[in-house]
């Protein structure tokens, strides 16, 4: 699986972006054919593309979200 590929799988499947040294972004769609995402500041509220190019996959930070069930809390 090449960089790219892998690159992809992850903005499928994550709810978060983090870029080293910026704030969180709230991912709302990609477009794989153009080779951007779309995501929505988390403090600021301001609206992002980011190019595919653009993300550092050594610094950056791609987060989902689990499910939390009460009876796994201890």
């Amino acid at each position: 699986m090449t960089d790219l590929e892998k690159l992809k799988a992850m903005i499928e499947a994550a709810y978060i972006y983090i870029p080293y040294d910026s704030e969180a972004l709230l991912i709302n769609y990609y477009d794989h054919e153009a080779g951007t995402f779309h995501a929505t500041g988390e403090e600021s509220g301001d609206e992002v593309q980011i190019e595919y190019e653009e993300v550092d996959l050594a610094k950056d930070m791609f987060y989902r979200l689990k499910l939390l069930d009460i009876n796994d809390i201890e």
